[in-house]
């Protein structure tokens, strides 16, 4: 090659400032998803089923509503958002250059 051993990272321009700024909030995006959404989707389903204990016992429940129990992302979507993210991200970068 010529000299350069990062010519891929040259070729998608992986090493500009753009590149690991966006790969910052990506990285803070995925944390996002698969941590503390996942655990607030756990917490949820937790709470749901203390919901449905207080009214099986003719108590009153504190939270008339059910709470949504699907938050956050697991690790296999979330591999799949990052394969097809970049998988995109390839795409246009070639049809832009």
């Amino acid at each position: 090659m010529c000299g350069n051993s990062f010519w891929v990272l040259d070729f998608f321009r992986a090493s500009s400032f753009e590149f690991v700024i966006a790969f910052f909030f990506a990285m803070v995006v995925m944390y996002d998803a698969m941590g503390v959404r996942l655990t607030t989707g756990k917490e949820a389903y937790i709470l749901n089923k203390l919901r449905e204990r207080d009214l099986a016992e003719n108590k009153e429940p504190l939270y008339d509503k059910i709470l949504d129990e699907k938050m956050g992302h697991t690790f296999p979507e979330i591999v799949a958002g990052v394969i097809t993210g970049t998988i995109c991200a390839l795409v246009v970068c070639l049809v832009i250059l």
